[in-house]
């Protein structure tokens, strides 16, 4: 199944009884955020062997300031997010949204300037369920 929700084309969503677009990221709540990988023109993201890849730039918010990319301290602030535990994941209007304890945000896109294509593609653990936000 294909649809767009918010801005992000969803594939393997649910559908509610009333016709409403449910993008279901329940699977990453309780999931460490184990490790974040710098590529040439993206990043990656494992949630214990669930993984991101981001083709947008994300934001990392603290309970003390934001982050974005190219800013001072952005990298590190990324970085230590790591062994920290998702307590909630949702698709809010134009960005995925993943909360992880401490007071830590990570926020994800769903367009760059200059970039039609996704913004995240999702494996999951047994490399068979994806889900592409574009």
């Amino acid at each position: 199944m294909v649809a767009n929700y918010y801005g992000f084309v969803c594939r393997l969503i649910s559908e509610t009884t009333t016709g409403a677009i449910m993008l279901d990221l329940s699977f990453i709540i309780g999931k460490q955020f184990s490790s974040v990988t710098f590529v040439m023109d993206y990043y990656q993201f494992s949630f214990d062997g669930v993984w991101f890849n981001v083709m947008t730039d994300p934001i990392v918010e603290t309970n003390e300031q934001k982050f974005f990319v190219f800013s001072p301290g952005f990298r590190d602030a990324l970085v230590d997010l790591i062994p920290k535990i998702v307590t909630n994941a949702r698709v809010e209007e134009k960005e995925l949204v993943i909360e992880l304890d401490h007071s830590c945000i990570i926020r994800i896109p769903s367009v760059r300037e200059g970039n039609g294509g996704e913004a995240v593609i999702i494996t999951g653990e047994d490399e068979r369920n994806w889900w592409v936000l574009s």
